[in-house]
């Protein structure tokens, strides 16, 4: 199993001299493992590379929304393969009803974007979470948990032979009010993991003031990931602000408080990892 970045920042675009290193996009990530579906995360502004990439191939398309926020979806408008009449994509997605109500193709409207959703030429599904657990992604188990996020959302989880890998970004471990997933039913469900992409937008500082906009710390998921006993926390959906050289050093300063009992990494785009 494979997991590969197009999108790592969070909230909003970030490119420039000081984010070139890890990556300006917002998020999306691709999960490969070997199936004959693609199998993608969230749809922010990195999936335009990926569109690119994927114009000659026709397989099936899951896409799997951690939620429906601006900087998970702004980049579907420029994704390729919806321009293209023989795709078929597969829309996951936590409390959606319908497409009505669905802001990934809500932005296809008159102010934001020319191009209505209805003229579109793909064959885009909508299945909710209940749907996603008929598909066989060739033995690969996914299943799902509600993030601690303003308006909902789902954390991803991956099990293929012998592997395991959860992405959970915009996931405030300890919000200030009754969460829909507590922090010890995290530790639970991801005990053991080979790679844990993890939220970690603000530092230990920063959130102070932050509390209730459903992110977590730099070193609230250091400590879930050690204390879930993780193999490879990723740190995701890293603060606009936030400079290439600031990243190196929350991860040198990560390792050195881990030792060996864990890997730290800060998510790079067009990096992969293989697990």
């Amino acid at each position: 199993m494979q997991v590969t970045f197009y999108g790592v920042r969070g909230s909003i675009a970030s490119p420039g001299p000081d984010t070139v290193r890890y990556g300006g996009n917002t998020p999306c990530l691709r999960v490969d493992n070997g199936s004959d579906e693609i199998i993608i995360l969230d749809a922010g502004t990195g999936i335009r590379r990926l569109g690119d990439e994927l114009a000659g191939d026709h397989r099936p398309i899951y896409l799997l929304l951690s939620h429906q926020h601006w900087d998970h979806i702004q980049g579907f408008p420029f994704f390729k393969p919806a321009y293209r009449g023989s795709s078929e994509i597969f829309v996951v997605c936590f409390n959606c009803e319908s497409h009505e109500n669905l802001s990934l193709t809500q932005q296809f409207s008159d102010p934001f974007f020319p191009v209505p959703a209805s003229a579109l030429p793909s064959n885009i599904h909508l299945l909710d979470e209940e749907g996603i657990r008929d598909v066989n992604f060739q033995g690969t188990i996914v299943t799902t948990a509600p993030l601690n996020h303003p308006g909902g959302g789902s954390a991803y989880f991956f099990r293929s032979g012998g592997k395991s890998l959860a992405y959970m970004t915009d996931n405030e471990l300890f919000p200030p009010n009754e969460p829909p997933t507590s922090y010890e039913e995290w530790v639970e469900r991801c005990h053991g993991l080979d790679c844990l992409i993890h939220d970690a937008s603000y530092t230990d500082e920063e959130i102070e003031t932050r509390i209730g906009w459903g992110h977590s710390s730099i070193g609230q998921a250091l400590q879930l990931g050690l204390d879930a006993g993780v193999k490879l926390l990723v740190l995701f959906h890293h603060e606009p602000d936030r400079t290439d050289d600031q990243l190196d050093e929350i991860v040198a300063e990560c390792q050195e408080k881990v030792g060996d009992s864990m890997k730290v990494i800060a998510a790079r785009e067009g990096e992969t990892l293989t697990l």
